[in-house]
């Protein structure tokens, strides 16, 4: 034993303390000899720190080397980390793994001393999250085309929550818990609470979802899917109970968090076919294609000035009176479908038609794509042009050097290319007629039967028209692909034209190879800006201008059209983008906001008619021009709050959720898990999931 003997040295107090001799090294010792030790050293510590006994502590442990200190704390599992229970299946809903995955997730976890909940917990917390959602699956007989294009009845999975209300209300509380509720300062009257039922086909199933619109940021939650295209009798078939659900629903008083009453006002959201279909219209191909006035498809190209001086609005309680007398007078025929405005069905759902969104994004989409096809329209044409003066004034002059003409970067191809486009256009263009009729076509034949119309003959009629009509289609498309690949072009490489891409690539934007060569939301969200519009439309007027600067022979006149289309269409576009900026978002609007957009409206409309006389006036443009600014004024915020954005989104979801149960060998199981991991993902309760990447932000 050593004593440590206080004494005064000089000023400086000194203090006894004692230490005992370690006869044996600390990790040969007992427990009991180990705590004593370190019991004195403690006691030391104190003494030599003035009291700051965790300050000294830091001090010494600076002493010791980084991987020893870092073994000591291995060996006395002071690093381990408790992740809290309910984050490991966050984690296993936003990462898709299987719980065969999320095992040997938990275990590598385990080996670099991170706990976790077990899989009972997570199973358990689970079932507590869907308690309020169960999910019932089976098989429905619906409607799919076989391998020879033919309409056949099959038996295919369906997956749905079996009470939609105690799906939304359980949705409300857990966000009410979160703090998640608001009323967006006021827009939202406080008595009561929005839910938009959306819908749409994507990814090989029909989806039905709805979204709270009283919560900060509103999720899309998917409660009725089935593995089917979305004509009319699948989607009768596949959502049976829906109806019912909704009308629950509209019925329901909920009690706030501060104990006031809410009632529920549902709105519906989809694409423009698909809003047809549940209200049982035509479409837009309709004599009246509007779902939510009886304009004439015929004058919906005139000023509103000099239409029909009544166009009543479409109302629940009118659809209901036509589709008896369509059906009573009319005897179901769908030939005389124009005589009943164009009801031919009836309303799926009973939200009124003033609560039906305008599906802003396929407006949007629908109507840049036209303005991109007529540019390109206006290109082709221009090239069809230079190529003429080629042919006929130039390449003749002796003086001219044709290889040096042929090979210049601005004319290589354009004489296969004018030729080629011109026949492949037409046929084309007949083509399409072709399908649209077919559709149409298949659709009255599917709809007979559903209903077991007894005329045999009517029905053996259309059928046989359908065939003819496919033969003529294929005909037609094999005539039209060796057109094209005899001139080695498509209807889109004329000199000009080709340019096109290459703007389109300079911003990383990529038309869609289906659906008509389509943009997609965010494309034409970046190619409505400024410096975007400049680019694309200034293709014609740069081009032209080094052709004929370059190259003898060419007329002004070429340059005089090219301007003339830069100034037209820049002028159009950067219109249709003040009308854009103005519609899109899900902000609240005031009433200076509407104004504004009112007038950005009435002059792109204008500017279109001016431009544009002999252009088709499609539905889209009615909905932009008529009922776009009636409903921003109605509800009080962009058509993006109201729209069907939402529901686009969940297809690509839906896709990585199904590579986690693609392992369940029942299709019915397998549907089931993927809506109840896509129901847990979605979950306001849904704590600890993987954080959303940064936003890039490109450089042009």
């Amino acid at each position: 034993m050593v004593y440590i003997i206080s004494f005064l040295q000089i000023l400086q107090p000194l203090t006894f303390c004692r230490v005992t001799t370690a006869r044996k090294p600390a990790s040969e010792v007992s427990d009991r000899t180990a705590r004593r030790r370190a019991q004195e050293l403690q006691t030391a510590r104190r003494l030599s720190s003035g009291g700051d006994v965790q300050h000294q502590l830091a001090r010494e442990l600076q002493l010791v080397p980084r991987e020893t200190l870092k073994e000591m704390l291995q060996h006395l599992k002071l690093t381990l980390i408790r992740i809290p229970d309910g984050h490991l299946l966050s984690a296993k809903t936003d990462l898709n793994m299987t719980w065969s995955q999320t095992r040997e997730l938990k275990r590598w976890l385990k080996a670099n001393n991170i706990q976790c909940e077990s899989e009972i917990t997570s199973r358990r917390i689970a079932g507590a999250m869907l308690a309020e959602q169960e999910v019932q699956s089976e098989l429905l007989p619906f409607t799919v085309k076989d391998a020879d294009g033919c309409r056949t009845v099959e038996l295919r999975p369906a997956a749905a929550v079996t009470s939609l209300k105690a799906t939304v209300l359980d949705y409300l509380k857990r966000s009410a818990e979160e703090g998640d509720l608001t009323w967006h300062d006021g827009a939202i009257p406080e008595n009561e609470i929005w839910v938009k039922i959306l819908a749409d086909h994507g990814g090989e199933s029909f989806k039905n979802a709805f979204q709270v619109l009283n919560t900060k940021h509103p999720k899309t939650v998917v409660f009725s899917l089935f593995r089917a295209k979305d004509t009319r009798e699948n989607i009768m078939t596949g959502n049976g109970q829906i109806a019912a659900g909704i009308e629950e629903l509209k019925d329901t008083v909920w009690k706030l968090p501060d104990g006031r009453d809410a009632r529920f006002r549902l709105f519906a959201a989809g694409d423009y076919a698909l809003l047809s279909t549940w209200y049982g219209i035509s479409g837009a191909c309709g004599v009246r294609p509007c779902l939510y006035c009886e304009v004439k498809k015929v004058s919906m190209h005139l000023p509103k000035e000099d239409r029909e001086l009544l166009i009543l609005k479409r109302t629940l309680e009118r659809l209901d009176m036509q589709y008896h007398d369509f059906m009573e007078r009319g005897k179901g025929n769908r030939q005389e479908a124009k005589h009943y405005k164009n009801v031919i069905a009836p309303a799926m759902f009973r939200i009124p038609i003033d609560q039906v969104c305008i599906p802003g994004l396929h407006v949007t989409l629908g109507l840049y794509n036209k303005l991109y096809d007529r540019l390109e329209h206006e290109l082709n044409d221009l090239d069809a042009i230079i190529a003429t003066n080629l042919v006929r004034r130039v390449l003749p002059d002796p003086d001219v050097d044709q290889a040096q003409v042929l090979h210049h970067h601005s004319m290589h191809g354009l004489i296969p290319y004018v030729v080629a486009v011109e026949e492949a256009r037409q046929i084309d263009e007949e083509v399409e007629a072709i399908k649209e009729e077919i559709d149409e076509l298949e659709n009255n034949l599917a709809w007979a039967m559903l209903y077991a119309d007894t005329d045999v003959a009517s029905i053996m009629r259309v059928k046989e028209e359908v065939d003819r009509l496919m033969e003529k289609k294929e005909t037609l498309e094999r005539k039209s692909k060796k057109v094209k690949e005899k001139g080695k072009v498509t209807t889109t490489n004329g000199p000009l034209a080709k340019r096109l891409d290459e703007v389109l690539q300079k911003r990383r934007v990529q038309r869609q190879a289906y659906q008509g060569k389509s943009f997609i939301g965010n494309h034409v969200h970046a190619m409505l800006k400024e410096d975007a519009i400049e680019d694309l439309t200034s293709i014609a007027k740069v081009a032209a201008e080094e052709i004929v600067t370059e190259m003898e022979g060419f007329p002004l006149i070429i340059v005089t059209k090219a301007q003339q289309i830069h100034l037209n269409f820049k002028r159009i576009m950067s219109l249709f983008a003040a009308c854009y900026k103005g519609y899109s978002h899900a902000n609240p609007m005031s009433e200076d906001d509407i104004l504004a957009l009112d007038r950005n409206i009435r002059s792109f409309i204008d500017t279109f008619r001016e431009l544009f006389p002999t252009m088709t006036f499609p539905i889209k443009l009615h909905l932009l021009e008529d009922h776009m600014v009636e409903w921003v004024s109605r509800w009080g915020f962009g058509i993006g709050f109201h729209g069907e954005q939402g529901i686009e989104s969940t297809h690509a979801a839906f896709n990585q959720i199904q590579r986690s149960t693609s392992g369940i060998a029942d299709p019915v199981r397998r549907l089931k898990a993927t809506l109840e991991n896509h129901l847990l993902r979605v979950s306001p309760s849904h704590h600890g999931g993987v954080p959303a990447p940064k936003p890039r932000n490109f450089k042009v």
